[in-house]
């Protein structure tokens, strides 16, 4: 859940990790896949709309290695979105991004993983006004 400051004006965009005992239920479980979440923070109003992101691996939150080739890197899309001047302005929606601990490569998406995000969608419903879903190309295909 949204932690109190996500409510306040801020100047300044950034990110916040919140302690384990703090995080959604979806990120326990028997799977391999968990989750971790990050509180993006801007200038966000009383009462703004909240969205969660929920990130699951695939090219969006990659950076190149020292080969060139991308590879995903845990908390490079949020470091991504807390720089971006858009969310600074009065207005944006606060949002909240969870990522797999194990960032996933979208070939690889199992039903396992898909009930996953439907489960952190499940636990946070009545908490926020939005959520996004960030996979891979190849999972579009389901």
């Amino acid at each position: 859940m949204p932690s109190d400051a996500s409510a306040t004006a801020s100047s300044a965009t950034h990110v916040v990790e919140r302690p384990e005992d703090q995080l959604i239920d979806s990120r326990r479980g028997n799977s391999s896949q968990s989750l971790m979440s990050t509180q993006i923070e801007g200038c966000v109003a009383e009462g703004s709309t909240k969205v969660l992101v929920i990130y699951t691996g695939g090219t969006v939150g990659m950076q190149p290695g020292p080969d060139g080739a991308l590879r995903p890197v845990k908390g490079f899309l949020n470091k991504k979105i807390s720089g971006l001047e858009e969310l600074k302005k009065t207005g944006m929606p606060s949002l909240t991004v969870i990522e797999f601990d194990e960032l996933i490569d979208s070939s690889d998406v199992t039903p396992n993983c898909w009930k996953k995000m439907a489960k952190a969608i499940e636990d946070n419903y009545y908490d926020y006004d939005g959520f996004v879903v960030i996979h891979g190309t190849d999972t579009m295909a389901y």
